[in-house]
């Protein structure tokens, strides 16, 4: 079983890291907003399920198998295990409330105490139903969207807003569905407005002190909306939020409809390893790629962290004395326009999801990548980078001495997370870091776990 596993790229892990209740890991959008109005629920027009992947059956006898006889709990998935399980897709599902519609829900309610079956069966029909049903909405809000935002809104009106998706209920038609989409985009549109007006009057203050001036140009120029970007006047500000949010959220919806490809048997394993403990995941292989990398603290790469940022990817940050740092032609803010390995055409990747672009991008140590990207002034440039180990350094346990006048020395020593693949495991760099301590003769050691999630 476990040869299985390895060959498939198919992990059952105990991880200590999971969703922040009330986030879906489809969308990690606002909690819904809402009132109930009134208008009959219709159906979107049925996309065609999303297709079966062949590993799905060996996946469900698998993860059946370690879940009822290696789970500590020795649970059998049973019906009451199904219902517990149906709860939590859901939630997976649409954790924000913000798609589906309760008909959608009730419609998929059949599957409540089927999922024991269906693991049986090797056929995890309730995660390709669920897709569909998700798709079709996804679809749906999209159009929504762009219509709210495509006109000034009315921000004087008096009106409420529940920010926690657990005390609202499902909209129960399309025009609530609607009126509650409407509501979050205002809330969004006045927050982009208000960031804008505080830039302007910070800036405005800061230009009668020539010092707070300079200080205030070098934050500008770190912020992803410049100065000289900002309009003048309320309204036009209004209509630049309105316009950026309509981009953001175009380019969200297009990777919400198209997931990867067991991205519907992941939500749907989940919710039922949910069920056993919070504690128990399911990592399909990109996940487990980026859990080892988590474990080892080291990947074969660039050295470039990524991030969606509307239709594109962009490069948040570099790691020091990688690859990318190294060459000095890649920074922070620049847009990917376009991958190419050797020998190999380059792939537009516009509007891609960015667990695929990471896989274009890294590869085997001495390899070559060559990126098209739009630097922050928009000229574009052709760079290659030759791959090679990446090590960061941040997952790493480090340690200080803190010497305060008047006090004994203490100890203090930051462990991100726990690590043991490799040469290099956080059992040995401790042991390490401890030693140094007590040859300096600390009169104590701080062990700060706060950023640890555990495993």
């Amino acid at each position: 079983m476990k040869r299985v596993l390895a060959a498939l790229l198919f992990v059952v892990a105990c991880n200590a890291k999971s969703n922040s209740p009330g986030e879906s890991p489809r969308q990690a959008q606002a909690a819904p907003l809402g009132a109930p109005a009134a208008a009959p629920a219709t159906t979107p027009a049925a996309a065609p399920a999303t297709p079966k992947d062949p590993r799905e059956a060996t996946l469900a006898a698998t993860v059946q198998q370690l879940l009822e006889h290696e789970h500590l709990l020795h649970k059998k998935i049973d019906d009451t295990i199904s219902r517990e399980a149906f709860a939590q897709y859901l939630e997976r599902l649409d954790a924000g409330k913000l798609f589906l519609l309760k008909s959608d829900r009730d419609a998929l309610a059949k599957y409540a105490d089927k999922i024991d079956d269906e693991l049986n069966a090797g056929s995890l029909d309730l995660a390709h139903e669920g897709e569909k049903i998700f798709e079709d909405r996804v679809a749906q809000v999209d159009k929504m969207v762009a219509e709210i935002l495509a006109k000034p809104m009315n921000h004087d009106d008096d009106e409420t807003l529940q920010l926690d998706p657990k005390k609202v209920e499902p909209p129960a038609t399309e025009d609530e569905l609607r009126d509650r989409w409407r509501k979050k985009l205002e809330l969004e549109v006045m927050e982009r407005v208000d960031t804008m007006q505080d830039r302007l009057d910070a800036e405005a203050k800061a230009a009668k002190d020539p010092k707070k001036a300079k200080a205030e140009k070098k934050k500008a120029d770190d912020r992803s909306l410049p100065i000289a970007a900002i309009p003048k006047t309320l309204p036009e500000q209004e209509a630049k939020a309105r316009a950026d949010l309509a981009k953001s959220y175009a380019a969200r919806f297009v990777r919400l409809r198209e997931p990867g490809k067991l991205d519907a048997a992941a939500d749907l394993i989940n919710a039922l390893t949910a069920s056993f403990d919070p504690h128990t995941n399911y990592l399909p292989p990109s996940d487990k790629a980026n859990f080892d990398i988590e474990m080892s603290g080291s990947l074969e790469g660039i050295g470039a962290a990524l991030r969606e940022k509307d239709d594109y990817i962009e490069v948040s940050e570099l790691v020091p004395g990688g690859a990318a740092w190294r060459a000095g032609l890649l920074q922070p803010g620049d847009l990917i326009l376009s991958v190419a390995n050797e020998g190999q055409d380059p792939v537009d990747i516009v509007n891609m999801r960015l667990d695929d672009v990471v896989k274009m991008i890294r590869g085997k140590k001495g390899t070559v990548v060559t990126l098209r990207v739009r630097k922050p002034d928009g000229h574009e440039d052709t760079m290659s980078i030759t791959r090679d180990v990446v090590v960061i350094e941040e997952a790493y346990a480090r340690g200080a001495v803190l010497d305060k006048k008047g006090s004994p020395q203490i100890g203090y020593i930051h462990l991100p997370s726990f690590y043991g693949t490799g040469k290099r495991t956080s059992a040995k760099d401790l042991d390490r870091l401890f030693g140094e301590m007590k040859a300096k003769k600390v009169a104590g050691v701080i062990l700060d776990l706060r950023s640890n999630g555990g495993g």
